[in-house]
């Protein structure tokens, strides 16, 4: 035997034990996962105790019957219109806040671009720092920045761009760091600084993820200004808030109605910023216009709010900046209440999982029927269509009327705030899943449909292979956003975290309040550690 033929046979005895060991953990981690999914759904309270309430269903027939229905009285028509202005104009400008906050942090936190031996500090550390804003939700801004500035429309304007960019930064850096690039490897092999490996090899890759993403992220910022508008915020959410209230549904669709129809022209937008150009002068020109736009949308918003920006820098901002932080510092750590919110964190956190692994699996074959085929018959084309129109009325409605629906059904608690999330989030995942499909490179699949694959064959070895790591960092993203949406549902559905922090809101008892966001900043820790870990173990498969 010559030196070769036992040096090739002891590499792929190596190769062999390595993937030995890699499927022994995958197992291993899928059998925990399994674990922990139904700990998830007894937690919830699934196998425990009584869950429906048959007495609820006619009043759910009853809103969903009003949809038919809607008011379309004279003022009702004036109280959507002034309210959908308001609306769009907190979510173009937090729009625009996130993405200045979020891109350049996201490229900072990002690793993949640098060169070894500066990849981990300064990432580290911004990563660190955008952990609390990520961690607690619109709502405890706006109620903090409420404290500090009044009834002024900063609030509702910082409320959505302080979060929405720690999640834009956190969301680049994973688009940045999963996008292997042999263009990349080849532009550092020349020698070229770290810069010109992201603007070269990197980041023209993502280019159309990150214009989707923060697409996207307008239309988070229209269901964010809506749930706002229940804190008091104004615009569509307040007007909702009232016809709850007195349980007008037709008004409640009408306004339902507005939001979807906002949410599908956000959708239309994504599809045009994602359309591949015909050619370079195209690309310029369609880039111009969108700034353009943008330019124009933010000075109409920012007229139309009468934005002041001053009062942030005020005397009296400082004067009630130093109150605020009097009056909810320090936080409630004495032992009973760190009890109470040790077993309300854990009831959070089974809320999360299931909720996300629900919407997981629902949205995934859904994500493949609704993505926009290059070449398709009218059937291919109504089933997309209908696809893309439901999970638009998923994610286009908040989770707070979601919970309000199912809580009519299902007794209060942790269940039905899950079941909320839950159809929220498959709307949510179903539209990025479906474009990360859209997203794919069409040389690849051509190559493989011009060999005389097989529509199936070319779907599981051209598309699954590819879109395998987005969907994971998408799912596991959307894990840590519904951990904070569960404050939202916990407040209307009874459950977690959310409701300890509404019932301490309405007694006033800030320092409560504090310790539970303080436990939600924790919970997001333990999610993005385990994220992390999972996507390291996804890429080294």
């Amino acid at each position: 035997m010559t030196a070769t033929t036992a040096d090739l046979i002891a590499n792929e005895s190596t190769h062999a034990r390595t993937r030995v060991a890699v499927g022994g953990r995958g197992r291993l981690m899928l059998a925990a996962g399994v674990v922990v999914v139904v700990w998830s759904a007894y937690a919830v309270g699934i196998g425990r105790r009584a869950l429906v309430n048959g007495a609820g269903w006619s009043q759910v027939g009853e809103f969903f019957a009003a949809a038919a229905h809607p008011d379309f009285a004279p003022e009702v028509i004036r109280a959507g219109w002034n309210g959908a202005l308001i609306t769009v104009a907190y979510a173009v400008l937090g729009t625009v806040g996130s993405t200045l906050v979020g891109l350049p942090l996201g490229i900072v936190a990002a690793t993949g671009w640098r060169s070894a031996g500066r990849r981990l500090v300064l990432p580290r550390i911004v990563r660190a720092a955008l952990i609390p804003a990520r961690g607690s939700h619109e709502i405890i801004w706006a109620l903090l920045l409420l404290n500090i500035l009044g009834l002024n429309p900063l609030v509702a304007v910082l409320a959505i761009s302080l979060p929405f960019g720690a999640v834009t930064a956190k969301v680049v850096s994973q688009l940045l760091d999963d996008t292997p690039s042999a263009t990349a490897t080849a532009v550092r092999g020349t020698g070229a600084s770290s810069v010109v490996v992201l603007a070269v090899g990197i980041f023209p890759l993502v280019r159309r993820d990150i214009a989707s993403y923060l697409s996207y992220r307008f239309e988070c910022a229209l269901r964010a200004a809506a749930v706002l508008g229940v804190a008091g915020a104004g615009g569509l959410g307040t007007e909702l808030r009232l016809s709850f209230q007195s349980l007008r549904y037709g008004q409640m669709w009408t306004f339902l109605f507005v939001l979807i129809l906002l949410g599908g022209i956000a959708d239309a937008i994504s599809a045009r910023l994602r359309r591949p150009a015909r050619s370079a002068h195209h690309r310029r020109s369609d880039v111009r216009v969108t700034a353009a736009l943008t330019v124009v949308a933010v000075v109409l918003s920012w007229r139309h709010l009468g934005l002041a920006p001053s009062t942030l820098w005020s005397a009296r901002s400082r004067r009630l900046a130093s109150e605020v932080a009097g009056s909810w510092f320090p936080p409630d750590v004495t032992g009973a209440h760190l009890r109470l919110l040790g077993r309300l964190a854990t009831q959070t956190l089974a809320i999360s999982v299931f909720s996300s692994v629900t919407a997981f699996l629902i949205a995934t074959p859904l994500a493949f029927l609704a993505a926009r085929p290059r070449r398709t018959g009218p059937a291919r084309r109504f089933v997309g269509w209908a696809a893309r129109f439901g999970l638009l009325v998923c994610r286009a409605i908040p989770p707070s009327v979601w919970a309000f629906v199912v809580v009519l059904v299902l007794f209060p608690g942790p269940l039905p705030a899950a079941v909320a999330l839950a159809v929220y989030n498959t709307g949510v995942l179903g539209r990025l899943l479906a474009e990360s499909v859209e997203n794919l490179p069409t040389p690849t699949i051509d190559a493989l449909a011009a060999t005389g694959a097989r529509p199936l064959q070319v779907f599981a070895v051209g598309v699954v292979p590819l879109v395998g790591r987005r969907f994971l960092t998408y799912g596991l993203y959307r894990w840590e956003v519904a951990l904070r949406e569960t404050i939202v549902v916990g407040i209307v559905a009874a459950g977690g975290l959310g409701q300890h922090i509404g019932t301490r809101l309405a007694a006033f008892d800030y320092p409560q309040v504090t310790a539970a966001v303080a436990a939600m900043v924790a919970l997001t820790v333990v999610v993005d550690i385990t994220s992390a870990g999972l996507r390291r173990h996804v890429a080294s498969t």
